[in-house]
């Protein structure tokens, strides 16, 4: 999956293609965030290097595994935690999607990422509203307390 706002080179596509078939068990992509302070929701971003992520943005490389958990993860989001399925939809899937693989997804340095002009811009990046941090800060809490109690599907299994 990728974001409307950003464009890739083949090659790019091809590259993260590569990291997705050589560990499918977690997703792949660019872009992402570390949080660095549970309770205050500081988050440090990351790009254009190799490292492992909390949320990926941007693009997300999958598996069908991958998609098969993020549909039981929305499942119990609805039925558990309704006002975190509600963010979900508006503006959290990549949160959920990033808790799909069975360890933290990893970003890769695949060079420079083209981006539109309006990917930050008031009035039409849904990351410009002032509720989006706090709203996906409770989103990232719930998922995470969801996926620790174990119930809501295995992401280990087939």
């Amino acid at each position: 999956m990728i974001d409307d706002d950003i464009f890739l080179f083949p090659t790019q596509i091809a590259r993260l293609l590569e990291r997705l078939v050589e560990d499918p068990s977690v997703l792949h992509g660019v872009h992402g965030v570390r949080q660095t302070s549970a309770s205050s929701g500081d988050l440090t971003h990351l790009g254009r290097q190799e490292a492992t992520v909390d949320v990926l943005h941007q693009l997300y490389f999958v598996t069908s595994k991958h998609v098969r958990r993020y549909h039981e993860l929305v499942g119990a989001l609805k039925a558990r935690a309704p006002e975190a399925y509600a963010i979900a939809q508006r503006y959290g899937d990549d949160i959920v999607i990033s808790h799909c693989g069975e360890s933290q997804p990893r970003i890769h340095n695949v060079g420079f990422i083209a981006t539109c002009t309006t990917s930050f811009a008031k009035g039409v990046a849904l990351n410009a509203l002032e509720e989006f941090p706090r709203d996906r800060l409770r989103l990232l809490q719930v998922l995470r307390e969801l996926n620790s109690l174990g119930d809501v599907g295995d992401p280990q299994r087939g």
